[in-house]
């Protein structure tokens, strides 16, 4: 175990972050001149070091949901795993990836134990959806960088009940799912309490991996 990159920076200035967002869009800002070129270039060190990019999975939660960090990483030859935050045009451009993975195959459910907020394990059923989709790049960057083919994951969690057998008032192994969810227009493919969100990733993979132990006889592989 060790580090492939790693880079420290001090901030000018530690506040007022959010009130110039408001006055400067920031999508428009070339990637050079903002904190996030840390992604891409951690992205370019650690492949280089490792020396074989087809075999590494770049993997980042929501900040590193960066359309030049794909393209960076298509150039590379190597893969990567995003959580995204940010439900982008797709296919024609009439529509989004949200939209597309709610009207895509189930592709697997699994029956996963996972902590709640009071520590305690609760069964939940975990439902796959992924397909291969043509994304667009935003607006402001439509000029200088490509539509890509990425495949796209959405991994749905409900809670489950055990039923109760109404004769015996005994309950049976048996489970039925509970407040299912699905996306609304506001929340653009993610939910308030953060259980579910839809995965951006290169093409070659099909893994998901949360945060919460999932306590399962089997393993989700490719």
């Amino acid at each position: 175990m060790g580090l492939g990159a790693i880079k420290f920076w001090s901030r000018d200035k530690f506040h007022g972050a959010n009130a110039l967002k408001r006055h400067i869009n920031p999508t428009r800002v070339p990637i050079e001149q903002k904190e996030s070129i840390r992604w891409l270039e951690n992205l370019q060190q650690s492949t280089e070091l490792l020396g074989s990019p087809e075999r590494c999975v770049h993997i980042g939660d929501r900040e590193s949901d960066i359309w030049e960090l794909f393209c960076v990483a298509r150039q590379l030859h190597t893969h990567f795993l995003v959580r995204t935050c940010v439900d982008r045009v797709a296919a024609d451009g009439n529509t989004t990836v949200g939209a597309v993975l709610k009207r895509s195959e189930l592709r697997g459910r699994h029956l996963i134990e996972v902590r709640n907020r009071r520590g305690k394990l609760e069964k939940a059923s975990l439902e796959l959806r992924f397909q291969r989709i043509l994304i667009h790049p935003p607006k402001g960057k439509q000029k200088n960088y490509p539509e890509l083919i990425l495949t796209a994951i959405h991994a749905r969690r409900s809670r489950l009940q055990k039923v109760v057998n109404e004769s015996t008032g005994s309950s049976s192994p048996t489970y039925r799912c509970a407040h299912a969810w699905t996306p609304s227009k506001r929340s653009s493919g993610t939910r308030k309490d953060g259980r579910s969100r839809p995965f951006t990733k290169s093409s070659s993979q099909d893994a998901h991996a949360e945060q919460a132990k999932l306590r399962t006889a089997e393993r989700l592989v490719n």
